[in-house]
């Protein structure tokens, strides 16, 4: 055993540490310790530092051991009570602790908002991945039928009941036919030489069509819809039968039975049986008969549009428009009138137009095919039941939305004939327990009352007559005094402010159509409250120049003489930052990178002829013509060409394709 003498320092505290694990201590001295060091613990942050304040002098001074010391600059860096009062002690500044300032609202969410930015636009550039993520699984389609050679695109030879997958294209050889079942129930055929593709998604099934003739029988869509899209024109449907065509001169969509919607460079339009639309005019004098005739089944399809054809003559003779002179339940106008639209009753006309449909399907087995389909069973419900009450009910049936903007409250009201009350409120039961979606009515004072809900109708029927005297009621009743047909009245401005200036706002618009003797007329009235309105913008009537660009099929064209343009611009725009105070700086900073002056540059270089009118009714966007005289073609010219300039520079460079075109063209030795 070494002496102590012989020991390093590591070995003489090991040995010290051994001997104070092997001391003995009494349990009461233990105890006692315990106590305190968990005094000591426990003691308040302000004991504590007191302690160690009470070194600050000693340590500036330098008099403080090193042990201490250490122990002070220790506590120092963990306190910052005691760093400011040992700044004190030294004599600098005191520092005074601000308030901390609270983050605007804007700040704390602006990580969520960037967040669900980039989100929204992960999902919106995602959108068709997604779409086709959540279709239905299993084959898109079922080969039916064919006829010749038919490959999809590994170029294997596809026979009757193969299962096509998605976006497999698929292509027919010469003289070959192929007939397909997708998985809604809808019947592609399609003719030879064409090629296309079947793509599922949760929105409706596509048939991507890259060339050659395809003829849709589309099935009733559960939701979404059906399209057919063409490399420059696509066609979506719910149920109906059409014909898609496309090469390389353009594409032609002609439709059978039902409506499609078609969308192309030239914008959307809705086409009725017998009608087409094309991508280019060389495509347009094609019939629907010639685009259908390569099916098998084109006898049929004739005979239908055949059918069609007479049925509208034949209907639209049975429901001609009695001409009513006065208002059944205009004295009954609830408050807050929107919306006015008033109907004539065809009563025996609708079930004698239902008896002629249900007559020509007994005679025609075409015509009972589509008549008697799943898919127009709400069709001939719906006129059912309106057959069922037209009897019951007097001269017309008003739609209006009362209630203001804020809480409208939609209704029907109707004269009910004498003696029918009973017979009628029997029929709306029944027709409420079987049809969706629900209603409710009160049938009192010979007047029947229908809306969607009965907080609506109780502000209906407590609030009649409230309205029977207000400015629409009375332009109503005045066109009523010479007769009408059917009558749309608007109210743009009710339920607004009152306060703020609504100049530029028609006080009503009303719409109304009848019959003379030299045929059904239609006419437009728009009312202004006064004062500088659009109204006092128009000249005396005149001869206009404007009307000869428009064709003699135009179905409506509008043509008027204004006022000097500058003096037009000045007054709407003095109207306009009466409503929005920051617009006369928001046009300068327009005007401003535009490069151009909107009175100077535009405004003076317009005449005061123009014209508006639409060539063809189409929906959603009709086909429509607008003239203005120029008084100034070249500062016009160079002003729209500042404009295509200014828009097309601050395009993104990843959409180049959307730049604006100038072009000019020269017809009839006009340019």
């Amino acid at each position: 055993m070494k002496r102590e003498a012989d020991m390093n320092h590591e070995e003489r505290l090991e040995k010290a540490l051994e001997a104070m694990r092997a001391e003995a201590v009494p349990e009461t001295e233990e105890q006692a310790a315990r106590e305190r060091v968990l005094e000591k613990l426990m003691a308040s942050p302000e004991a504590l530092c007191a302690g160690f304040r009470a070194m600050l002098a000693p340590y500036a001074e330098g008099r403080l051991g090193k042990e201490r010391q250490w122990l002070l600059e220790d506590h120092l860096g963990r306190c910052a009570s005691c760093r400011r009062a040992f700044a004190e002690l030294q004599g600098k500044p005191k520092v005074v602790a601000m308030p901390e300032r609270r983050a605007a609202l804007w700040q704390r969410v602006r990580p969520w908002a960037v967040a669900a930015g980039l989100a929204a636009v992960a999902l919106f550039a995602g959108r068709d991945r997604i779409d086709r993520w959540m279709g239905p699984s299993g084959p898109v389609a079922v080969v039916e039928a064919l006829q010749g050679p038919v490959f999809d695109d590994q170029g294997r030879t596809l026979a009757a009941g193969v299962a096509v997958g998605d976006d497999v294209r698929v292509r027919t050889g010469g003289g070959a036919r192929l007939k397909l079942r997708l998985a809604d129930g809808s019947r592609v055929e399609v003719n030879e030489r064409s090629e296309l593709a079947l793509v599922g998604a949760w929105s409706g099934t596509t048939v991507r069509l890259v060339r050659g003739d395809v003829l849709v029988e589309a099935a009733r869509q559960r939701r979404g819809a059906l399209r057919v899209q063409a490399p420059d024109a696509e066609a979506r449907v719910h149920g109906t039968v059409f014909a898609v065509r496309t090469g390389l001169i353009g594409s032609l969509v002609s439709v059978v039975e039902g409506t499609v919607e078609v969308r192309n460079a030239a914008g959307r339009r809705m086409l009725k049986p017998g009608e087409l639309a094309a991508t280019n005019p060389a495509l347009e004098a094609t019939s629907v008969r010639e685009t259908v005739a390569w099916s098998s089944e084109a006898e049929k399809y004739f005979a239908l549009l055949a059918e069609f054809a007479s049925l509208e003559k034949q209907i639209t003779a049975l429901t001609s428009a009695p001409v009513r002179t006065a208002p059944t339940v205009l004295a009954a106008l609830p408050r807050g009138v929107m919306v006015y639209i008033a109907a004539p009753n065809l009563g025996r006309s609708m079930e004698d137009a239902l008896n002629l449909m249900s007559e020509r399907a007994a005679q025609s087995a075409v015509f009972a095919e589509w008549w008697n389909a799943a898919s127009t069973k709400g069709l001939r419900e719906a006129l059912g039941d309106l057959a069922r009450i037209s009897p019951m009910l007097g001269e017309e049936a008003v739609f209006v939305v009362a209630g203001g903007p804020q809480k409208p409250a939609p209704a029907v009201l109707a004269p009910v004939k004498a003696g029918m009350e009973k017979e009628l409120d029997a029929a709306l039961e029944e027709i409420r327990a079987h049809r969706a979606p629900p209603f409710v009515w009160k049938i009192a004072g010979g007047r029947l009352t229908v809306a969607p809900t009965q907080a609506q109708l109780d502000f209906v029927l407590g609030t009649a007559g409230q309205d029977a005297a207000s400015p629409l009621a009375q332009e109503i009743a005045r066109h009523y005094q010479r007769g009408t047909g059917w009558v749309a009245a608007f109210a743009p401005g009710a339920g607004l402010n009152t306060d703020q200036p609504r100049v530029l706002l028609p006080r009503m618009v009303l719409f109304e159509q009848r019959r003379t003797p030299a045929g059904d007329e239609s006419e437009m009235t728009l009312a202004y409250a006064g004062g500088a309105s659009p109204a006092g913008w128009l000249a005396s009537s005149g001869s206009s120049a404007a009307v000869e660009y428009f064709s003699g099929q135009a179905h409506v064209v509008f043509a008027a003489s204004s006022r000097e343009p500058r003096q037009i611009y000045d007054e709407f725009l003095a109207q306009v930052v009466k409503l929005r105070p920051e617009a006369a700086s928001k046009i300068a900073e327009m005007e401003s990178r535009l490069g151009l002056r909107l009175r100077e540059d535009v405004a003076s270089a317009l005449g005061t002829d123009f014209a508006f009118g639409i060539e063809q009714p189409t929906l959603p966007v009709p086909g429509w013509l607008a003239v203005v005289e120029t008084v100034r073609p070249a500062a016009l010219d160079a002003a729209i060409v500042k404009v295509v300039d200014a828009v097309n520079a601050e395009m993104p460079a990843d959409q180049a394709s959307k730049k604006l075109a100038l072009a000019q063209e020269t017809a009839g030795g006009r340019a």
